[in-house]
């Protein structure tokens, strides 16, 4: 029996050392066949990229000669040669269009439509995915491709918040008519980034837009925007339209509509939302601070009252400045401003 059992064991253990080892060999073999594969895959990628680059500053070179030459025939040739492999000439063209401007810019677009690259742009706007549409849009804008507009508006409700943005600023840079419509379709956050990016399309305008017509809109992002931009550009409205935002249930609409009155000089009602100063939220309270001196005769007592109250230091901070910064601060004792600038 002692035998017998003898036996099994060293089968036993024969048969685990065989597993084991070929556990470790077939590991072996998988270990040396992804860094093979990996190797592999990296040189050709890097071969990839080399001829990528070189293509590149070939057509580079092409272009910029085109560019460059006012003879016709040179232009001629290099127009023929450009036919041939279009996507890398489309990539140059885009590349220097972002780094040039006027006549040469002008040269570029007249380069860029009579070579047909164009059509990069719309097969980047059919695409699935999303950040292919997006830059599509992008480049859509950069050689002012006016067709891309119908692509735009399909998307400037979008899930995605990068193609949305996109979609919103294409269709105010390239649409000719009516280009701020698209805001009454929003439903969703009309995000600070698409507003800041907004706002600077607008500041190139001549014939600035009525952004009260905006204020009738049931999207908070888009009525702030309205207020921002009605008080960069000191476009006043109605009293009554304007002070029902006074009590409108989010702080981002009071706290803009108060940065309003400020910059449209509204002292009137201005002083009604300070007098809700100690029912508002920190957000209000603290544009309230800030705006303080944008006005005349804000009484400073009043803004001795409300720092004495504070609990909020940003707050208290902003009221420190507008009471060091107030016609009558010399009103204050040595002792009294010496604390203000240090908590300002």
């Amino acid at each position: 029996m002692e035998d017998l059992s003898s036996n099994i064991i060293q089968e036993s253990t024969s048969t685990i050392i065989s597993y084991v080892g070929l556990s470790a060999m077939a590991l072996t073999v998988i270990i040396i066949s992804v860094t093979l594969f990996l190797l592999i895959r990296q040189y050709f990628f890097r071969k990839r990229a080399a001829k990528h680059l070189r293509k590149n500053q070939k057509y580079n070179d092409l272009l910029i000669d085109c560019l460059l030459s006012d003879d016709k025939e040179v232009s001629t040739i290099c127009r023929l040669k450009g036919k041939s492999e279009k996507k890398y000439l489309f990539d140059s063209v885009i590349f220097l269009m972002h780094n040039f401007s006027g006549e040469f810019s002008d040269k570029i677009k007249d380069l860029f439509y009579n070579l047909g690259l164009e059509k990069y742009i719309i097969k980047k706007l059919k695409s699935k995915k999303w950040w292919i549409v997006a830059q599509g849009l992008r480049d859509a804008r950069t050689m002012e491709f006016h067709e891309a507009v119908p692509y735009a508006e399909k998307y400037i409700d979008d899930t995605h918040l990068e193609l949305r943005v996109e979609a919103q600023i294409s269709v105010m840079a390239l649409k000719t008519r009516d280009p701020f419509e698209f805001l009454s379709q929003l439903h969703r956050p009309f995000s600070l980034w698409a507003r800041i990016h907004l706002y600077q399309e607008i500041a190139k305008w001549e014939q600035k837009p009525d952004a009260a017509e905006w204020l009738k809109v049931d999207n908070p992002g888009v009525v702030s925007f309205a207020l921002r931009v009605m008080g960069n550009l000191k476009q006043a409205t109605n009293n009554r339209e304007i002070s029902q935002l006074i009590t409108d249930p989010l702080a981002a609409i009071r706290s803009e509509a108060v940065y309003y009155f400020a910059l449209t000089n509204n002292r009137e009602l201005w002083l009604k939302s300070a007098m809700k100063y100690k029912a508002e939220e920190p957000e209000v309270r603290q544009r309230i601070g800030q705006t303080a001196n944008m006005l005349s005769d804000i009484p400073l007592s009043m803004l001795i009252q409300w720092f004495n109250w504070e609990k909020s230091t940003p707050v208290k901070i902003e009221l420190a400045k507008a009471m060091r910064n107030h016609d009558h601060s010399k009103d204050l004792q040595n002792i009294e401003l010496a604390a203000l600038e240090t908590v300002a």
